[in-house]
């Protein structure tokens, strides 16, 4: 069911980078937002086609960021100029949203975290599974049962990439530790709520190109006890799933970490060897993202969101992040 959204006054929202993500996850899930002005930057214009009709598009980032006075930038490009783009926005007293991975040099991140507190901003990432219901819906039927996770293992995995992909290429910050390095860690953030005391990763590459990193495995513990496992790559078949475990359940999530808007997502629930299902109706996690995003800029409530990206890059730079 399509719901309109009211979020704060007029707000312009600016997308630096017109890329797939954005054609298909990110302009869907804003159309319902009534109170948006979307304008679109990119340095292909002449690209377009039949496209340039549908949105208001800038050509050039430079040209697009001198464009507005106030408002929210959302940052879509490679993941090598990340830093560059949320830095030139923050300094101008705009509010930021990057893709993962938000910044994938440690000094950078620094940097840009100090920014976006100094000049009063927002700065966010878009890792937006944990916006889904379906995260909602398990983390609820811990507390109602007052169930403790000591275990949870992830495993993302996807067949190799067209070679025109940019994650083909390190320069551009590609490989799948830089990619897949923010479902690797989050679930310790949502399920532990703590920062991991001792973290463990180990990376392989592809034969052909020794510095793109093609999987890497995670083994992250936190002071309480919980064991964070998983792991993550571009040369695998498809699995995108999530377990859950305590001393009397278990919980499987499947599709975790990229749910699509329209689909029914079910969980299975295991207590006292004991399975049930439950089926979560299909939701929009870019979409809830978004409403967070716009509600804390209402609220004035958005250091948390810095926060997040400060605790998580920690952790990542820990995995072996770098440039």
């Amino acid at each position: 069911m399509c719901v309109t959204i009211t979020t704060v006054k007029i707000m312009k929202l600016l997308i630096i980078g017109y890329s797939d993500i954005v054609r298909r996850r990110i302009l869907p899930a804003l159309e319902n937002f009534d109170n948006l002005d979307i304008r679109i930057a990119t340095r292909n214009i002449e690209k377009l086609g039949d496209e340039i009709s549908k949105y208001k598009f800038i050509e050039g980032y430079e040209n697009a960021i001198d464009s507005i006075d106030a408002g929210l930038v959302y940052v879509s490009l490679p993941n090598s100029m990340h830093a560059i783009w949320a830095r030139k926005a923050l300094q101008k007293g705009l509010h930021v949203i990057v893709d993962k991975p938000a910044f994938i040099n440690q000094n950078d991140a620094k940097e840009i975290i100090n920014l976006a507190r100094s000049s009063n901003s927002l700065l966010a990432e878009s890792t937006v599974w944990c916006f889904h219901d379906q995260i909602s819906f398990v983390k609820n039927q811990l507390d109602v049962n007052g169930w403790t996770a000591k275990f949870v293992q992830s495993c993302f995995t996807i067949p190799k990439l067209p070679e025109t992909n940019f994650r083909n290429n390190p320069d551009l910050g590609g490989g799948a530790l830089s990619d897949m390095c923010a479902y690797a860690i989050t679930p310790g953030r949502e399920f532990f709520r703590e920062d991991p005391c001792d973290v463990i990763s180990h990376c392989r590459t592809f034969e052909e190109n020794d510095r793109l990193i093609r999987d890497f495995n995670v083994n992250l513990t936190y002071p309480s006890g919980g064991v964070l496992q998983g792991v993550f790559g571009f040369a695998g078949e498809y699995k995108n799933s999530m377990s859950i475990i305590g001393e009397d359940f278990l919980i499987e999530i499947s599709p975790v970490f990229t749910a699509p808007p329209q689909k029914d997502c079910s969980i299975m629930i295991k207590s006292k060897n004991k399975p049930s299902h439950e089926l979560i109706p299909g939701c929009d996690m870019f979409q809830r993202f978004f409403h967070n995003v716009l509600q804390s800029l209402k609220n004035n409530s958005f250091d948390k969101f810095t926060d997040i990206v400060e605790k998580d890059a920690n952790v990542y730079f820990q995995l072996g992040l770098k440039d």
